[in-house]
């Protein structure tokens, strides 16, 4: 185990934004505005559950600007790690929902055992309880693979020729050649 200290936040920004600067044109968003591109990959490196929306009105920052800027970061050196401390923070949330779900569950089990609950009960509202906490835990197991890595896809495309066929194709387009 090292017994270094991981660099904090704002030098892992710094550190990047110094490497974007040297590797980009001129013209890019960290050499016209580091200032910008300080603050959006801050807020954008603070983690998924900050609003965005509400961030770049407040910033008047472009929504394409905001997540440029967060791809910038995302490519940088040491993203896996931040990646999974919050696949970790994913995992804690999914783990609380299901608790709350348990909760609910056994209240409302508590209660329709009651005649006189089950009577007033409205199933529609039941129904829509539970269909909001299967939703809210889907998404948020969803989030986890993403964030884990685990729904990634790899496409190989492969395309097999003989010679043969080659040549045929080759002497094909020859034919559609017009000279000027």
């Amino acid at each position: 185990m090292s017994t270094e200290l991981a660099p904090t936040t704002k030098e892992f920004i710094l550190s990047a934004l110094k490497q974007r600067q040297k590797n980009s044109k001129p013209w890019s968003i960290a050499n016209l505005d580091p200032k910008q591109w300080l603050l959006v990959s801050t807020h954008a490196w603070e983690g998924s559950k900050r609003d965005v929306s509400k961030f770049i009105k407040k910033h008047d920052i472009s929504r394409w600007t905001y997540y440029r800027i967060k791809k910038d970061m995302n490519g940088a050196e040491g993203y896996e790690e931040q990646r999974d401390l919050w696949a970790e923070d994913t995992i804690a949330d999914i783990d609380m929902m299901g608790d709350a779900q348990r909760k609910t569950t056994e209240v409302f089990l508590d209660k329709i055992s009651d005649p006189a609950v089950v009577a007033s009960l409205s199933v529609k509202d039941a129904a829509q309880a539970s269909m909001q906490f299967a939703r809210a835990q889907t998404m948020a197991i969803s989030n986890f693979q993403k964030l884990t890595g685990a729904v990634t896809q790899t496409i190989i495309v492969e395309h097999k020729t003989t010679l043969d066929e080659a040549k045929a194709f080759a002497a094909k387009m020859a034919d559609k050649v017009i000279e000027v």
